[in-house]
């Protein structure tokens, strides 16, 4: 096996971890049920927010290992993840956002910010040229890393 066709397993392999075995359609479904399902919890300190605390974690641990295994990709690589990548990241983006709001939080200026940024990156992400792709990511993978540092940093000050 060429080193290419290794980086494209590896970076399949991580897109899997980051979906895990569920697609789009399985998880679009297990938000709609957690969203009708009643809210017992009374914020961070019921069993629902802990298990939204948990859930970032493992997500913010599975795209932190996906964006470590993309740098250096290919631009084939980039291109074939691209669609898994863009859920991948819509997904944290909601349930980091969904926790903030289950603990009252607000996010400040530089949340937003990143927030913003990085939901123009997943509009703009198809339209580009692979060249473009490929010179967009170092800024992007910044962006997810940022987002996610900011976040662990809110829930360490809790």
């Amino acid at each position: 096996m060429t080193l290419r066709h290794w980086s494209i397993a590896a970076l399949a392999m991580t897109a899997l971890a980051c979906g895990g075995a569920d697609g789009p359609a399985t998880r679009a479904a297990d938000s709609t049920a957690t969203a009708s399902a009643p809210d017992t919890s009374s914020g961070a300190s019921g069993m629902a927010g802990m298990n939204n605390v948990m859930a970032s974690t493992a997500m913010m641990e599975r795209m932190e290992a996906h964006l470590r295994a993309s740098e250096g990709a290919g631009q084939d690589t980039l291109e074939a993840a691209l669609p898994e990548h863009r859920q991948s990241v819509a997904d944290l983006i909601a349930q980091v956002n969904r926790e903030m709001r289950d603990m009252g939080m607000a996010g400040d200026a530089a949340w937003n910010a990143t927030v913003d940024s990085l939901r123009q990156d997943l509009v703009r992400l198809p339209e580009l040229g692979r060249d473009e792709v490929e010179s967009m990511m170092p800024a992007h993978r910044a962006r997810v890393m940022r987002l996610i540092e900011m976040h662990r940093r809110m829930l360490a000050s809790m």
